[in-house]
């Protein structure tokens, strides 16, 4: 069976690479990993819309963007990459301090070399940055109406992200955008 719309990817300390397809309305998403010796196989499954997906810092623990149910999923790493024990890190309305409004959707995820988890709004107005123990760090507004895939700078000090905006004229049009001098930590 094909990969039903695949999305995002994260690579680990051995060679593989985690990877999300999204799936569809009927369809839920899945995780798979393709391993150094370039066999893919499943490792997650049932996932509201999976999105984008990180490794912590010391490799032993995937976050999972769960798009359709506006939180984040934890799953540990087995030592042959298997991943266990799901479980929800954070629903991004709560963090929010705002739990009538669940227009907070996570889509691409970074972690930075202090295990801070950096999160990009579909919905919900730019970047989020949590600490490993789900604390909100900091909100990030940014122009645009959707935020979708982002990268760190090697030295952690800006991120870059992409910015949908909408137009008058019912399309859209995407930017780059850089945040210089983040302060995180």
């Amino acid at each position: 069976m094909p990969f039903l719309c695949p999305n995002d990817l994260t690579a680990d300390q051995k060679g593989g690479v985690y990877f999300t397809a999204s799936g569809s309305g009927t369809t839920p998403g899945k995780v798979y990993y393709r391993g150094a010796d370039r066999r893919v196989r499943e490792v997650a499954s049932n996932i509201r819309y999976a999105n984008g997906l990180a490794l912590s810092t010391v490799g032993k623990r995937l976050y999972l963007a769960e798009s359709a149910a506006n939180r984040l999923l934890t799953y540990t790493i087995d030592a042959d990459a298997g991943l266990r024990d799901p479980k929800e890190f954070v629903r991004l309305a709560d963090v929010h301090g705002s739990p009538q409004q669940q227009d907070f959707t996570p889509d691409g995820l970074r972690t930075d070399r202090h295990g801070n988890v950096f999160v990009a709004l579909y919905r919900g107005g730019g970047i989020t940055v949590l600490s490993p123990q789900r604390n909100l760090i900091r909100n990030i507004a940014l122009p645009g109406a959707h935020h979708s895939n982002l990268a760190l700078s090697p030295d952690g000090r800006s991120v870059i992200v992409t910015a949908i905006f909408d137009t008058a004229a019912g399309d859209s049009r995407g930017e780059l955008l850089r945040i210089t001098h983040l302060n995180v930590e």
